[in-house]
C-alpha cells in the first residue's frame, strides 16, 4: 500500500483550493488502497478547517508542522517520518495529478523506487523520466520529486540543508540505495512551473552553486562544480547554433 505524502505552504487561500483539486484527483484513482499524509505549515487553520468540512472519504493523516526548520525538505521529510504504509508517493501540493491509473501504475511497478512521466504547466510537451549518471552536476530528466515513489527506508530522506538539488540529491541515493529506477512511461501528473525574474534567476543560480559545493564536502568529491560549468558552456554553445541555423534557413 501507498503514503501519498504532501506538504501544504502558507497561503491559505490558494493551498485549500490546490488541496481541494488533489484530493478530488486522489477520490478518482482506480487503486485506493492508500493513505493521504498532509504537513500543514499554515499560520491559520484554514486547511485544517476545510479538510473537517469537505469530509473526504479518504484515509487521511493531518499533521499540524510547527518546527522552526521551514524548508520544502523538512516539511516533505515531516510526511515520510509519520507514513505507515512501505512505498512512498510525495507530492507538491501545486502539482496536478492527471492520471486516474496513476496509483495503479505505481503498485504494478517492479523494483524498489521509480518515476512517472510528466508535463510542465507552461509547455505542451510531455517528458519521459531518464536517469542519468550526470545528475548531480546538472543534467536531471527525472523531473521533480512529485514524480517519484520509492520503499520506504530509514535513512532515506530529503537533505534538508538542500533547496536547488534537494531533488537531484535525494535522486542519487535512492539509485545508490536500489539501483536503476522504474519507469512509468505515462504522463501522470502536470509540474507547475512559476515566472523567474532576473533577480530571482540570479539568486538561484548562487544557491545551485553554493549547494554544489556543499555536495562536493558531503561525498568527497571535487568535480561537481567543474562538471556544472562545463555543461552550462554545452548549453549556451548548442542554442548558440540552433539560433544560427533558424536564421538561416528563415533566409
Amino acid at each position: 500500500m501507498i503514503s501519498i505524502c504532501v506538504t501544504s505552504r502558507d497561503q491559505a487561500n490558494l493551498s485549500t483550493d490546490q488541496l481541494k483539486q488533489l484530493l478530488d484527483s486522489l477520490c478518482n484513482q482506480t487503486y485506493r488502497r492508500f493513505e493521504v499524509v498532509i504537513s500543514d505549515n499554515s499560520q491559520d487553520k484554514a486547511i485544517q478547517k476545510f479538510l473537517e468540512e469537505a469530509n473526504y472519504k479518504l484515509d487521511i493523516n493531518y499533521l499540524k508542522y510547527d518546527s522552526d526548520k521551514k524548508s520544502v525538505s523538512a516539511r516533505i521529510n515531516h510526511t515520510i517520518r509519520h507514513a505507515k504504509y512501505p512505498i512512498i508517493k510525495p507530492i507538491f501540493l501545486d502539482d496536478r495529478i492527471i492520471s486516474d491509473k496513476m496509483i495503479a501504475r505505481i503498485m504494478s511497478a517492479k523494483g524498489k523506487w521509480g518515476a512517472m512521466g510528466w508535463k510542465q504547466s507552461n509547455k505542451p510537451k510531455e517528458y519521459i523520466p531518464r536517469w542519468t549518471k550526470h545528475i548531480l552536476s546538472g543534467t536531471n530528466r527525472m523531473g521533480c520529486s512529485s514524480g517519484i515513489f520509492f520503499e520506504k527506508k530509514d535513512d532515506l530522506l530529503f537533505d534538508e540543508n538542500l533547496v536547488s538539488l534537494m531533488d537531484a540529491e535525494f535522486f542519487y541515493r535512492l539509485y545508490q540505495a536500489y539501483g536503476v529506477p522504474y519507469y512509468i512511461n505515462e504522463t501522470c501528473f502536470i509540474s507547475n512551473t512559476w515566472n523567474k525574474s532576473v533577480d530571482s534567476r540570479h539568486e538561484n543560480a548562487s544557491m545551485h552553486y553554493k549547494e554544489l559545493r556543499y555536495l562536493e564536502e558531503k561525498l568527497n568529491r571535487n568535480d561537481l562544480v567543474k562538471k556544472f560549468d562545463q555543461q552550462m558552456k554545452l548549453r549556451k554553445l548548442t542554442k548558440s547554433l540552433e539560433s544560427i541555423k533558424h536564421f538561416i534557413f528563415r533566409c
